[in-house]
């Protein structure tokens, strides 16, 4: 089988993996590499009012996680890639952190 053979049976495979499985794993990605905006010394972008946002978020979930069992069963499967970034936000999820105020710092 001649090389451009072999290239051009896999096109197709590699059309779709771009466009079905990349979108899916965006979320993903940005939460692994919006974590390093946490550091100054990190390169290549900017923080952003979202990526602080988002950090902010995140903080509340850690510091509720221990109090919160949905709360820490959802951040489990979220870290382990069993579910997506996503289900962080759901409705129960926000009402769980808006509802209890957490001390410290």
């Amino acid at each position: 089988m001649s090389y451009w053979v072999y290239r051009r049976s896999f096109a197709p495979r590699h059309y779709i993996t771009r466009i079905l499985v990349l979108p899916l794993n965006r979320p993903i990605w940005l939460l692994a590499t919006g974590e390093d905006f946490r550091y100054p010394q990190a390169v290549g972008g900017r923080r952003t009012l979202w990526m602080t946002l988002i950090h902010h978020y995140i903080d509340q979930i850690i510091r509720q996680a221990p109090h919160n069992r949905l709360l820490y069963q959802r951040m489990v499967e979220v870290i382990h890639l069993l579910r997506s970034p996503m289900a962080l936000a759901s409705p129960a999820i926000l009402m769980g952190i808006l509802k209890r105020p957490t001390g410290g710092p």
